[in-house]
């Protein structure tokens, strides 16, 4: 059967359990006459590359009566360390009637030959993200240090950790897998006064590259005038050159 993965509305979900190299970001799922199916979006949360994965799916009635599992796999990947996978593979639900489905990764190949397994089912993560309170120019200097996007306060528990831009990380991973800021800077800059003196410092490179830039165009403009005195005063000889040619002539003219 052919699915239409075209026009899919995902929603966000952060799907995870305690120590899983995955997680699933979010989700998109498709209900029509032709095909119920539904789109996982993996992040490979790992340093290794991952090359297969299996998946058990629960499904259930929105009553909670259980109609069966799903095992699925998704094989020959290559999915490298931060990389997102499993969005191009729909998984087809057979029974109309599910309405509920929990996730439990079974099983994980990594390209060097090791392997996860598990069976925890996965949890939402319920984020409630605060967003910094730094304003103006203490503002500015935290997006600086990490991104646009750099909007919340990193929040670290014991196996994982939300970034300033709202994802989610395992622990082990110090640098944010989608905007890579590192952990400990965060949480280092988190205190006004280490920021302060970064903005501090910021500044002070900014007064050195303005004095720079000046620097530079006063040499510029010094040179440009030095060229323009050149070619005027060649200009000059060239003219004097010419004169004393047409006097030359003359005098040898009326001789």
């Amino acid at each position: 059967m052919k699915f239409d993965l075209s026009d899919l509305a995902y929603t966000d979900i952060d799907c995870w359990c305690k120590t899983s190299p995955v997680l699933i970001k979010r989700w998109a799922f498709s209900i029509s006459n032709a095909a119920y199916f539904i789109v996982l979006d993996f992040i490979n949360l790992s340093k290794y590359v991952i090359t297969d994965l299996y998946i058990k799916i629960d499904c259930k009635q929105s009553d909670g009566q259980y109609l069966g599992s799903i095992n699925f796999s998704y094989n020959n990947l290559h999915a490298e360390s931060n990389g997102s996978f499993g969005n191009k593979t729909p998984i087809n639900i057979a029974n109309r009637l599910v309405k509920i489905m929990e996730f439990t990764v079974t099983k994980i190949v990594f390209e060097d030959g090791h392997e996860w397994n598990n069976d925890i089912e996965l949890k939402e993560m319920h984020f409630n993200p605060e967003e910094i309170t730094f304003i103006g120019d203490l503002y500015d200097q935290w997006k600086r240090e990490f991104s646009s996007k750099a909007v919340y306060k990193p929040v670290v528990k014991e196996d994982y950790w939300y970034c300033t831009c709202g994802q989610f990380n395992i622990i082990e991973q110090n640098n944010c897998c989608a905007c890579g800021a590192n952990r400990q800077k965060q949480l280092e800059y988190m205190n006004e006064a280490s920021l302060r003196k970064r903005l501090e410092k910021f500044e002070l490179e900014q007064e050195f590259l303005k004095a720079e830039r000046e620097k530079k165009k006063a040499l510029e403009e010094e040179m440009a005038k030095k060229r323009s005195d050149t070619i005027f005063k060649i200009f000059m000889v060239f003219i004097c050159i010419l004169i004393l040619m047409v006097i030359f002539a003359l005098i040898t003219e009326n001789m």
